[in-house]
């Protein structure tokens, strides 16, 4: 069993969460050690994807307002709220190590975190590339990049989700939109509190590791950064921020993604909400049709 790194970051500045693991990533060269990047936002942030336009997706004046930092990461991927009822972490690990591309990344994580609930008392289910469900509803998702020789893969442990916040930084047309994106949400994605009892966060951070470790066939040593890692932050830092300014559309044109196959969508003088494909909600001037409780007048 061949070595790993472990860096716990603790509480880290908003921007800084993602600056680090890129900045390790560009620095990873054939035969270094894989490395495990664990920490927690020390500032509610809404974090865009590597393909998105934080001015297209983010409402920033309401970000301003709240207090919320706009936020870039390397990973794809839609939109996130990131906060401190969260434990992020990241796995970068060189390509010749990963024989199948990162899509064997995707499935040794999603693994390792499937272990690490069950043994918490959760029992989430696989569904797409990169996610997990606990019932109909999504707990974890997860992003991956390739940055130079690295692949990195990223998500996080929900210990408590915040849909109104969620809804309310986001870009919408109307008032109604955040309402229903409010509503989808709270439909569509859970948390540990909601579903049972969150473990200590150490005990978490630990159990995680070894379970990753484990499927790695790695053993993480608790690790600092280097100086190398450290010179290189201001160039990743530079990247995420010119990202964020290079200007552009949303990603998805007309609304957002709410999980794995349920869609938001507004245009014109319609709203509706798309299921696996299916409408399960539209809103066309002032009907609204329900396929669970049928036609009703807008409230």
């Amino acid at each position: 069993m061949t070595g790993g790194r472990w860096i716990d970051l603790g509480v880290t500045d908003a921007r800084e969460m993602h600056a680090i693991p890129l900045a390790m990533a560009e620095q990873l060269r054939e035969g270094d050690r894989s490395v495990l990047v664990w920490m927690r936002s020390a500032q509610t942030q809404m974090c865009v994807g590597a393909s998105q336009d934080p001015v297209a997706e983010l409402d920033l004046g309401a970000c301003r307002s709240a207090g919320v930092v706009p936020t870039r990461r390397c990973l794809g991927g839609g939109t996130v709220l990131v906060d401190d009822g969260q434990d992020s972490f990241y796995l970068i690990v060189h390509r010749g190590r990963v024989k199948a591309a990162r899509e064997t990344l995707f499935s040794v994580l999603l693994s390792s975190a499937q272990s690490t609930f069950r043994a918490f008392g959760l029992s989430p289910r696989t569904v797409g590339t990169g996610d997990l469900w606990c019932g109909k509803r999504k707990i974890l998702g997860s992003g991956a990049a390739t940055v130079g020789e690295a692949h990195l893969v990223g998500a996080s442990f929900l210990h408590r989700f915040d849909a109104a916040t969620f809804a309310a930084m986001v870009s919408a047309p109307t008032s109604g939109y955040r309402h229903w994106l409010r509503q989808a949400l709270t439909e569509g994605m859970t948390d540990w509190v909601t579903e049972g009892t969150p473990p200590d966060r150490s005990e978490l951070a630990h159990r995680f590791c070894a379970e990753l470790g484990y499927k790695l066939r790695l053993s993480f040593h608790s690790s600092e950064l280097t100086g190398i890692e450290r010179d290189e932050l201001p160039q990743a830092r530079e990247e995420l921020a010119e990202s964020a300014c290079a200007g552009g559309r949303r990603q998805l044109r007309f609304g957002i993604k709410v999980n794995h196959g349920t869609y938001l969508l507004e245009f014109e003088s319609t709203r509706v909400i798309l299921k696996q494909g299916r409408i399960g909600r539209i809103l066309n001037g002032h009907r609204e049709f329900d396929c669970l409780r049928g036609l009703a007048p807008v409230s």
